[in-house]
């Protein structure tokens, strides 16, 4: 691959049409890593990274991405102790390892939910989402937490308990989009998404299955790819929603 500079920046080593290493090279042609992978059941696992310094010595072989990021993270980007370091989590999931682990008192952590909490919509006691057990398990490690709604603050204290690092962010607009003199469609919706179970399409399908009770002449379109299309497509048929979604 070239970057848009056309310079070199990784190269791929495949065997059988299987990608085994990549070389990723800086900016100035520099070899810095290789990553290497083993596959189990057709799925591509890391198996080594290896970190050379600029003399073309190798500094360091990793086992695994995280600790890879954790070595760069202490070593070359948040080093210094006279400086506050802010970390916004988005996925806990992939970094738990990072977040539990030993770390200077000048880190802090701020975890993000953006998404349902619990995995049934339906039950609020239902089991949590796994992305975030992380942060549930130990909210005393976290400077804040932020949340999409108070109805969804309300139900975290209702299972977890309260807790000052709870702050209710919406991500929705704080104010009025720019004005492109196009006339607004409000009998049509859109849903732009990867089909993920995360993504709660299903839930999606179920309330507009009830707006369309109401105001049978409103459509709703959804674009997106993933795993979970087939399973919407079925629903979407089942429920008779085919001329409308």
């Amino acid at each position: 691959k070239y970057d848009d500079y056309g310079k070199l920046c990784s190269l791929h080593q495949i065997l059988n049409k299987s990608v085994i290493s990549d070389l990723i090279y800086d900016v100035i042609g520099r070899l810095v890593l290789k990553v290497e992978y083993y596959y189990i059941d057709n799925k591509k696992n890391v198996s080594s990274i290896t970190l050379f310094n600029r003399f073309f010595e190798i500094e360091y072989i990793f086992s695994s991405m995280n600790d890879f990021f954790e070595y760069t993270i202490h070593k070359y980007i948040c080093n210094a102790p006279d400086i506050l370091y802010y970390f916004f989590i988005d996925r806990i999931s992939v970094f738990d390892s990072f977040f539990l682990s030993k770390h200077p008192n000048n880190y802090y952590f701020i975890g993000t939910i953006h998404a349902a909490h619990y995995q049934n919509y339906k039950d609020i006691y239902s089991m949590p989402n796994k992305r975030y057990i992380p942060y549930f398990m130990n909210i005393h490690k976290l400077e804040a937490l932020i949340i999409l709604t108070e109805q969804q603050k309300q139900d975290i204290i209702r299972i977890y308990g309260d807790s000052r690092i709870y702050q209710v962010i919406p991500h929705t607009l704080s104010h009025e989009p720019i004005n492109y003199n196009v006339q607004p469609d409000f009998s049509k919706f859109v849903s732009l998404s990867r089909y993920d179970k995360g993504k709660r399409l299903d839930l999606l399908i179920d309330i507009f299955a009830k707006v369309l009770h109401v105001h049978p002449n409103v459509s709703l379109e959804m674009y997106g790819f993933g795993a979970e299309k087939e399973n919407l497509e079925k629903m979407i048929i089942d429920k008779r929603l085919c001329k409308s979604i």
